[in-house]
This record gives C-alpha cells, sequence and structure tokens, in this order.
C-alpha cells in the first residue's frame, strides 16, 4: 500500500541468472491484488537479450501487462562499490501513455525489478482518461 492506495503488483521474488556464453533468464513471482481482496501469486520465467531485459519480460509474463520499456537508467548514490544503485524506467502502454517506477538498493537487478513493479502500479492508479468520440 502506497499513500492509502492497494497496490496491484507487488514482487514477491524473483532471480535472475546470467553470465558470459549462457542466456539470461529471470524467474518472477508477483502478487496480483483480486477484486474484493486477497491476491494471486503467479510465476513467470523469460529469457532476455541480458538480465534487464529478461527481469522485464517475465513481469510483463506474470502480470499480462502490454507494455514496453522506453528508458532504463541506473546511477550510483556516491562513488564505489557499496553504492547503492538508483534506478528509473519509463515504459509506454498500448495507449501511448507514458508511466515512471524509481527504487534504490545495494543490488541494482533487486532495484530494477521493484522500479518496474512502481510504474505498473503508478499506471494502475493513474489511468489515461478515456478518450470522447465525437459523434
Amino acid at each position: 500500500m502506497l499513500n492509502g492506495v492497494e497496490n496491484k503488483f507487488r514482487l514477491n521474488a524473483f532471480q535472475v541468472v546470467t553470465g558470459k556464453g549462457i542466456i539470461p533468464s529471470a524467474t518472477v513471482k508477483v502478487a496480483i491484488s483480486q477484486p474484493g481482496g486477497g491476491e494471486k501469486i503467479i510465476d513467470a520465467t523469460q529469457i532476455g537479450v541480458g538480465p534487464v531485459d529478461a527481469i522485464f519480460q517475465s513481469i510483463v509474463s506474470a502480470t499480462g501487462e502490454h507494455i514496453s520499456m522506453t528508458k532504463y537508467d541506473v546511477s550510483s548514490s556516491v562513488p564505489g562499490s557499496s553504492a547503492l544503485g538508483n534506478v528509473t524506467v519509463q515504459v509506454k502502454n498500448g495507449s501511448s501513455e507514458v508511466y515512471i517506477g524509481i527504487a534504490r538498493g545495494d543490488d541494482t537487478m533487486v532495484a530494477t525489478a521493484e522500479a518496474i513493479i512502481k510504474a505498473l502500479n503508478h499506471m494502475h492508479d493513474h489511468p489515461a482518461p478515456k478518450k470522447q468520440s465525437c459523434f
């Protein structure tokens, strides 16, 4: 729950496998709030062109949302190997509406997954206005 609003999606767990000479893959467990209460846990595994793409594709598969990632940015809060990573993702839905998710953590892959989930929750909390017909 964020600002008194129930989030539709919650990242329960995830795992990423990546390295030289192997195909990156990710498995996610996403909790999806159900009408009337409770939640349903969906597992999904996907491959990607890299670990970030594998995480993104797995979350898209688990949630059933039709989005594309239009921006991905990682920066550090301070110099050094123990710095926290600040991850910003921008996603676009089928209506070309843009939503942003931001997360921070000592593991950039965890922060990446959380930023994607935050962007999806933002999309559900602030849906695009319905277009009016002129007829």
